[in-house]
């Protein structure tokens, strides 16, 4: 997949400048999950991004798997 080819080049460039794409490399535990959705959802947040299409729930899931 094109898109995933994109994510894995942007990772390994970070990478190679010492710059991690995992989460659990910052000591951030699993609260900040709650934490981002709970925000979106006090602030009336129902969505993000450039095509409004990342809801909280799909944000639990990408930071979820950040933590991996």
């Amino acid at each position: 997949n094109d898109n995933e080819a994109v994510i894995q080049a942007i990772e390994d460039l970070y990478q190679k400048v010492g710059v991690t794409t995992n989460l659990n490399d910052y000591n951030i535990d699993d609260k900040v999950i709650q934490n981002v959705t709970t925000a979106m959802e006090s602030h009336g947040i129902g969505t993000i991004g450039e095509h409004r299409n990342l809801t909280s729930e799909l944000a639990s899931k990408i930071l979820t798997q950040s933590m991996k």
